[in-house]
């Protein structure tokens, strides 16, 4: 069995132990111009015998797989957010079931073009799947401003 790995969007997520909460999960239309705190929850499956520490990167592209780049002021380049998590648990031969790790990445915030589609990519290890992959838009301009009016 080889790595996998789910991922959800969420306003905010933290981990205790090795479980995992969230707030305002599922969400895929970022509104407003400016990226406010978020968060991606992640729960990791490693085979028993790959036990350890393992590398997680995250990587912003656009909807045809570029890398998203905010420059200064308001961004620190190509947005890229990188962690290691030690997995561990028994190693017994006799289980077969994966060990799980819960990660929590927080988000900074930071301004992403209206009107435009991207996504979250997941690496572990420098190996990614298809579906490690979270996609989500930003509204334009008018959806905005008719979500706003709606809202009052």
């Amino acid at each position: 069995m080889p790595i996998d790995a789910d991922m959800i969007l969420c306003e905010a997520a933290t981990t205790a132990g090795n479980a995992l909460s969230l707030i305002g999960g599922a969400w895929m239309v970022r509104p407003g111009p400016q990226m406010g705190l978020s968060a991606i929850a992640i729960v990791l499956r490693v085979p028993r015998r790959q036990a350890g520490r393992h590398d997680v990167r995250l990587e912003l592209l656009d909807y045809d797989g570029n890398v998203v780049e905010v420059e200064p002021p308001n961004g620190p380049g190509p947005i890229v957010l990188e962690e290691s998590v030690a997995i561990e648990g028994r190693t017994d031969s006799t289980l077969r079931t994966p060990l799980v790790a819960a990660m929590a990445v927080s988000i900074p915030p930071f301004p992403l073009p209206e009107g435009q589609e991207f996504q979250w990519r997941l690496s572990v290890d420098g190996r990614t799947k298809r579906h490690w992959t979270i996609p989500f838009r930003t509204l334009e301009a008018s959806e905005f401003a008719l979500i706003a009016t709606d809202q009052t």
